[in-house]
């Protein structure tokens, strides 16, 4: 905390009174931790902070009546640039194959050059050409999502032409006639996916007790677990699958890429824009050249929201203890409060009582601005036990109580998420994040507002909400084979994670 204010100019009153303190432990010979020396040490205050929630630039422009976000942040003469496809075209049973095809494009051999060749000129001309699938939550409406397809790249100004042409490749020349080729790279996605589940166990738990709670966990859950059995299948029957497989990716292909649903992300300073609009319409022109990608319709996806206790069993010698619920759908608001319960809660409830007294590596709660509250627990050697903490929380938050400095703390431990410091990439990127989650300024500055102001009775009003989260009794636990086994009772699902 001084270390920042220091930066932001420290008074020489300040400075010395810092030197003061310091004095006194010494002169008084108090241990660093003991509650009069941390008393001695001077505090930022709330009035220290800026009140004004950061702005994100984003102006909406438009090239060839295409939609284009772009930021104005001054990146070195770095262009930073994304190309979003609206994914709501692909039926519900490919939606799977589709982040196969994600893990495939730019991979494997188009047209005009095979696999080898490409990654030498993407690697040679760009800093990266990748994809990845998002999945939008609306802001404040549980289950309306907006899933998109993304490539994104980086690169220089001088060669930004050529970098335009090879993501034009790859969208529009890709082909899936490498069998050898594809095979190599379904038993690496397999591969990755088993480690995945062995090294992010808590990713894995986390995913899929989303999918318990809300419409857009269910659909981003198609690309987690849920894959693994096709996964396998494909990888395990390579050639009988091969032809069927080939012919998923190609319908992929053609309903996905349409400039009738294409948005495009830049990052960039507004004076150099110019240049950027001139080169990225040869990729434009492409795509409208793609009359049967146009005329696709949108598809409706049958997704439930089922409540589950399920057991994920494994060969893992911990816990990764998951809890949660949607706060909207249960009849509540998602205030700025939540996010210093957030802080409050890692660093001392569920640091004492699930890290300390639990023996787990540590604890965690994730939400978001479409109402989802999970807790989970991280390399827990403890299950029931866990759960109960879990439980217990809001009798925790009804008889929270903390004097002003002990609110600054946790305050200033929330704000600083929130203001970190952030690269010309991530300031485009969370702009572009903000727009498709229909996340306004006045909102994050509401909330801006609450987590600021928030006092212990804020803290406690929270209890009712947290309360019937944890009664809504969605659970999610990837752990031990005998240790869930013996725990069955508490589950209404078993699944071996890797069968």
């Amino acid at each position: 905390e001084q270390l920042a204010k220091v930066k932001s100019g420290m008074t020489p009153e300040e400075i010395q009174g810092l030197i003061d303190a310091a004095a006194k432990l010494k002169k008084r010979q108090q241990t660093p931790d003991s509650p009069e020396a941390l008393a001695t040490i001077p505090l930022l205050k709330i009035s220290d902070i800026n009140p004004k929630a950061r702005v994100f630039p984003l102006e909406e422009k438009e090239i060839d009546g295409v939609k284009v976000l772009f930021s104005d942040v001054d990146t070195k003469g770095i262009v930073y640039y994304s190309v979003y496809f609206d994914m709501d075209v692909i039926p519900q049973e490919l939606v799977p194959y589709a982040f196969l095809f994600n893990d495939l494009m730019g991979r494997v051999d188009t047209k005009s050059n095979d696999y080898v060749e490409l990654s030498k000129k993407m690697t040679f001309y760009t800093g990266g050409m990748g994809g990845d699938i998002d999945v939008f939550p609306i802001s404040g409406k549980p289950d309306e999502f907006r899933p998109m397809f993304r490539l994104t790249s980086k690169v220089f100004y001088r060669n930004l032409p050529i970098a335009v042409e090879l993501m034009n490749e790859v969208i529009n020349e890709t082909i899936f006639e490498n069998d050898t080729r594809l095979k190599e790279l379904i038993v690496q996605s397999k591969v990755g996916m088993e480690m995945e589940m062995l090294n992010s166990s808590v990713s894995v738990a986390r995913s899929r007790l989303a999918s318990f709670i809300s419409k857009d966990g269910v659909f981003e859950e198609m690309g987690e677990l849920s894959l693994y059995p096709i996964l396998k299948d494909l990888a395990d029957n390579f050639d009988e699958r091969f032809e069927d497989f080939k012919s998923k990716l190609q319908q992929i292909k053609k309903l996905l890429f349409s400039s009738k649903r294409l948005t495009i992300g830049v990052t960039m300073p507004k004076a150099d824009y110019g240049m950027f609009e001139k080169e990225i319409k040869v990729l434009i022109e492409a795509l409208k050249a793609n009359k049967e990608a146009d005329r696709a319709a949108s598809c409706s996806y049958d997704l439930p929201v089922e409540n589950h206790q399920e057991a994920l069993l494994s060969s893992s010698q911990v816990q990764y203890v998951g809890k949660g619920a949607n706060l909207i759908k249960l009849g509540y608001d998602v205030p700025g409060y939540l996010r210093v319960m957030e802080v409050m809660l890692k660093y001392e409830y569920f640091w004492i009582k699930i890290r300390v007294q639990g023996g787990a590596y540590g604890a965690m709660t994730s939400i978001n601005s479409n109402g989802n509250v999970m807790f989970l627990s991280y390399r827990d050697p403890k299950l029931k036990e866990t759960l109960q903490v879990f439980d217990e929380t809001a009798d925790f938050l009804k008889n929270f109580d903390a004097d002003e400095r002990e609110m600054t703390k946790y305050i200033i431990g929330t704000i600083s998420n929130a203001d970190m410091p952030l690269t010309p990439k991530m300031m485009g990127s969370f702009a572009q994040s903000l727009y498709f989650r229909k996340y306004s300024q006045e909102q994050r500055q509401k909330v801006r507002d609450e987590i600021l102001s928030t006092t212990p009775e804020d803290i406690r009003k929270l209890a009712p909400a947290i309360e019937a989260a944890m009664k809504a009794d969605n659970i999610c636990i990837f752990g031990n084979e005998t240790v869930l086994e013996e725990n069955k009772a508490v589950f209404d699902i078993m699944t071996r994670v890797m069968d």
